[in-house]
């Protein structure tokens, strides 16, 4: 299960916690603030963030710039930006 905008706007303090339960919840980063999308890394992995731009309704860039202000290893933004998705879904 992919939890779109880690819950934003009706659920987002349950997204870390559910995640924490449910080893198959994924947790996508469009339209959430910077700080809780820091809060997921740290507790969920980065393992199970899915990079999320949500076009049309926000910008891709705005969505990526948020990205690169968050501090993580490069090993955690290959896997939030696209291999974490490749691998759910099983993309060659």
């Amino acid at each position: 299960m992919v939890m779109g905008h880690m819950g934003y706007t009706d659920f987002w303090y349950d997204a870390v916690p559910a995640a924490l339960q449910a080893d198959n919840i994924y947790l996508e980063t469009s339209l959430i603030d910077i700080m809780n999308i820091s809060k997921a890394i740290e507790r969920v992995g980065a393992h199970r963030i899915l990079f999320g731009s949500d076009y049309p309704e926000s910008d891709l860039s705005l969505e990526l710039e948020k990205m690169a202000m968050i501090e993580m290893s490069d090993e955690a933004r290959a896997k939030i930006l696209g291999e974490n998705a490749r691998e759910l879904w099983h993309w060659q």
